[in-house]
């Protein structure tokens, strides 16, 4: 409550003066919040009674549609799908983890000495193990060869388990651990 003053004219003076004081600030918050709760208002009722109904519209039609193409396609037919799909998916998992012996061929091929020829093979993919019997011209040549095997990147480990020189050739026998890869698809 103002103060009060035994001046009748002092006492008005500053009753007037109070209610002329203007607060701007209250009165502007005050606003800018009923315009921000009016703004938002308006979105969510655009929001709930414009785009919800388009939406459902959507979702609506698309329904139709997938139902007018199930009507299109006979249901065996979209069980031979599944089967064919699942056919699929299972041949792709197998091919993923299949063992490629092939590349031990190609292998061979690219890290054989001219004047050498292999007699017999044996692998074991468990092991990864080539284990290799050949002819080679001289002691010479299955040096180079052997030195073809270290330096083939397929190659973990070379260990010569035997050679012998009779007729003019040398006979060897040598084993070979390749590298995982080498089996990988």
């Amino acid at each position: 409550m103002p103060p009060q003053y035994s001046n009748p004219s002092l006492n008005n003076q500053l009753l007037t003066a109070q209610e002329r004081i203007p607060s701007g600030v209250p009165r502007g918050f005050l606003a800018f919040n009923i315009i921000l709760f009016l703004a938002m208002l308006l979105g969510y009722l655009a929001l709930t009674f414009g785009y919800g109904p388009y939406l459902k519209g959507e979702i609506k039609d698309s329904k139709d549609k997938l139902s007018a193409l199930e009507k299109q396609v006979s249901i065996e037919d979209q069980e031979e799908l599944v089967r064919l799909y699942s056919q699929i998916n299972n041949i792709d998992g197998l091919l993923s983890s299949h063992v490629l012996a092939s590349r031990v061929l190609a292998f061979l091929e690219a890290n054989t000495a001219k004047r050498a020829t292999y007699a017999g093979a044996d692998l074991s993919i468990l092991d990864r193990r080539l284990i290799l019997e050949g002819v080679a011209a001289s002691y010479d040549e299955l040096v180079q060869q052997l030195a073809a095997y270290e330096r083939a990147p397929e190659v973990e480990r070379t260990n010569l388990e035997g050679s012998d020189a009779s007729g003019g050739v040398v006979r060897f026998k040598v084993s070979l651990t390749l590298k995982p890869e080498v089996f990988k698809p």
